[in-house]
């Protein structure tokens, strides 16, 4: 029967189907996915594998009971038989015996669980990023001619994919501020793994910190050439331990693969429970590292461990084995050692620098923070001791203040440490007497409370002037920036806070609200446009007083018209004349700071301003900070492009013509220049930091400053060159 299905009955009795030509090819579709649904219950159980040309079938029902939970073996995939005669059938595979268990006999032993195995049919290369971001392989991928296959349909490679290198993982991509996937493409492996330990994560400068913290933190590709540490990823996060960014190096922490086995991580993870003061995790863990590393700094974990247990023996045998090997440096510990097991004499004096282990068994040991042990702290270190409870209050308060400089603490959590200070009522009420006579974190404290509590706008502007001085002149003008942000980005310009003008929009640049300091800027810049209205002396007059016989006997007066006499009123006052002339000067005083601020190029170029600022500062200041300044700005200019006439330089030969300055060494430097030219991202930011150093460009010479601002423009780095020039000048009293 053309067209339909016949249906008809052999000689056993059993109908069965004859099927046109035409609809063969979708009931053998039918068939297909009927034996492929029947796989599904087969590959259930054993593993199976795909067998052309058998007849005989495996119950479905007959399979063994076996765990959910454990993971489905991958059949391997053959080709398909060429003709309907050799069906596929399915297996059973039996179970390999399992090997001899290589752990302790009194833990269960598991079945070894079935191995996956594919093989890869691949038409067609697959990114393993989003389409917008191609990473260059890190791992040499083998030949499409050098791979074997066996009789593989046209078109079709069979081949082995490789591994992203374990380095490149990260929390930062471009769109998060990451510096993408290529930020190392070009640069040599062993250059970056020998410099990247060197990087400064102390730095008061909040750019190098964001540059810094985006380095370390960004995924992308390793660069190529021979590997001379572990890890690239255990220095990264080695370096965010040292910031005191712990959040941060737990998440990346979160990323290493379990292959990937590098000392760093576990060192790190370790001195992040002790500075959290999460003691107990810290001792679970400790003798099994002592069993896998030989590093001493484990052994002496061990033996605080023991301390805390009451364990004296232990404890002095493991600074008994500690000396043997020639660990006799460090003094610290031994003597916190003696005081954890009852030694009421043992006393620590000083602690320059301490570890995380130090400051646990300090802090365990229940004996106050030495006074030398906030100076040269790390940040991770300053934040954990601003949390002592055993520490004198300054200390504490000035820990935290270098802590929120550096980067490790929040400015929130510093604004409720300031809060939480107690202070009499006489304090609060005569807070200017206390200047000179309280410690300076405390006074920081003092004036932030009286400010945030000031209802009036004069003397609030007048607290915060003072504080803000405070820091420019003793340091942490930053720190008090940030704290006191508030306060001021809520004020808004008039006439009578023109006087605190360059205070507030200068604070507010450092904070980094351009916007706002543009507002005060521009409302000085009008204000300084009008003419200076002078007040009109005014002669008042009298009343005409009543006739006598005095007056008719003088010279002869005007008569009035009417008997009675008349008042004359006296003229209203003038307006208080506007403040032109302090706005001239604020808008001097402010133009450095606001053309370097300038990232959207709203102002323009005008070099003839210099002619007015220079005498400015000539006659507040005198010819030789002056001449520095202006050395110091004219070549901040120069770097982001700002051209300057000769003569203007000219002017600056007249003085001295050496200086002394902190500088990279020119190797360094010729490094630097080298990045920069060929795109090497990650490294021209990496060498940038370098030079800077822990003086930051507040400290930094203006030559060093001009060749990073340069290196980072040329890498596209625009807005952060411009900060760094704009913290130059405000870390410099500008």
């Amino acid at each position: 029967m053309t067209g339909s299905l016949a249906r008809y009955s052999n000689k056993t009795g059993r109908p069965f189907l004859i099927i046109p030509t035409k609809y063969q090819a979708v009931v053998a579709s039918v068939a297909l996915f009927s034996v492929l649904s029947s796989l599904n219950v087969a590959l259930a159980g054993n593993p199976v594998k795909l067998v052309p040309g058998s007849t005989s079938s495996t119950s479905s029902s007959a399979a063994p009971a076996t765990d959910p939970a454990e993971p489905k073996p991958v059949p391997v995939l053959g080709l398909a038989p060429a003709s309907g005669s050799q069906p596929l059938q399915v297996q059973q595979v039996p179970q390999a015996a399992a090997p001899k268990p290589l752990i302790s006999p009194k833990t269960p032993v598991q079945p070894e669980k079935p191995r996956r195995t594919m093989t890869l049919t691949i038409s067609k290369p697959r990114s393993l990023l989003p389409p917008d971001i191609v990473a260059k392989p890190v791992t040499s991928v083998t030949p499409v001619s050098a791979v074997k296959t066996e009789q593989p349909p046209t078109g079709v490679v069979v081949g082995e994919l490789t591994e992203l290198d374990p380095s490149s993982v990260g929390l930062l991509d471009p769109a998060t501020g990451g510096f993408g996937p290529h930020m190392w493409r070009g640069s040599d492996r062993k250059r970056i793994e020998t410099m990247l330990p060197r990087l400064p994560m102390g730095s008061l400068s909040p750019t190098m910190q964001s540059l810094a913290r985006r380095l370390l933190l960004s995924s992308s590709a390793v660069p190529e050439g021979q590997a001379i540490a572990p890890s690239l990823l255990g220095l990264r996060v080695e370096r965010l331990g040292a910031g005191g960014l712990t959040n941060e190096t737990n998440q990346l922490l979160r990323l290493v693969p379990a292959r990937l086995n590098d000392p760093a991580f576990t060192k790190a993870e370790m001195e992040g429970l002790l500075l959290g003061g999460d003691r107990a995790s810290f001792c679970v863990r400790i003798e099994g590292l002592v069993a896998e590393d030989p590093n001493p700094y484990w052994l002496k974990g061990l033996a605080f461990c023991k301390a805390l247990e009451g364990e004296v023996e232990a404890v002095d045998m493991a600074v008994s084995i500690l000396q043997d090997q020639g660990e006799t440096g460090d003094e610290t510990f031994f003597t916190l050692a003696r005081a954890l097991t009852g030694d009421e004499q043992a006393l620590v004096q000083s602690l320059i620098d301490p570890t995380p282990l130090q400051l646990a068994m300090l802090r365990a040991a229940q004996q106050p923070l030495p006074a030398d042990a906030v100076p040269g702290a790390s940040p991770g270190i300053l934040r954990a001791e601003a949390t002592m409870a055993n520490a004198d209050i300054e200390l504490r308060l000035a820990a935290a203040e270098k802590a929120e400089t550096a980067g490790a603490l929040s400015t929130e959590l510093l604004s409720q440490i300031y809060g939480g200070i107690q202070f009499n009522e006489a304090e609060l009420q005569n807070w200017k007497e206390q200047i000179g006579k309280m410690p300076g974190a405390r006074l920081n404290a003092l004036l932030f409370q009286v400010a945030t509590v000031e209802v009036d706008i004069q003397k609030r502007m007048n607290i915060l002037q003072t504080a803000w001085q405070r820091g420019r002149d003793e340091g942490g003008f930053g720190t008090m920036a940030r704290v006191t942000y508030d306060l001021a980005r809520v004020v808004e310009p008039e006439d009578d806070l023109v006087w605190a003008a360059v205070d507030i929009a200068r604070a507010l640049l450092m904070v980094g609200d351009v916007k706002s300091a543009r507002r005060w800027f521009d409302y000085v810049r009008q204000l300084a446009l009008l003419p200076e209205n002078k007040p009109q002396a005014v002669t008042p007059v009298a009343p005409v007083a009543p006739a006598s016989a005095e007056a008719d006997a003088a010279p002869a007066l005007p008569k009035l018209a009417v008997a009675e006499p008349v008042a004359i009123a006296m003229p209203a006052p003038p307006p208080s004349p506007r403040p032109v002339g302090l706005a001239a000067r604020a808008v001097l005083d402010l133009w450095p700071m606001m053309q370097l601020a300038d990232f959207t190029h709203e102002l323009g170029w005008n070099p003839r301003a210099v002619d007015a600022w220079f005498p400015l500062q000539q006659k507040q200041l005198g010819e030789a900070v002056a001449a520095e300044r202006s050395a110091l700005l004219f070549i901040l200019f120069d770097a982001l492009g700002y051209g300057l006439p000769d003569a203007a330089w000219d002017g600056l030969l007249q003085g001295s013509l050496t200086v002394t300055a902190y500088v990279p060494s020119p190797a360094l430097v010729r490094s630097l220049e080298g990045a920069a030219l060929n795109k090497r991202l990650g490294e021209t930011v990496l060498l940038g930091l370098l030079a800077l150093g822990n003086v930051g460009p507040a400290g930094a010479a203006p030559s060093t400053l001009r060749s990073v601002i340069r290196a980072f423009n040329t890498v596209g780095l625009q807005a952060e060159a411009r900060s760094l020039a704009l913290e130059a000048v405000l870390g410099r009293g500008f």
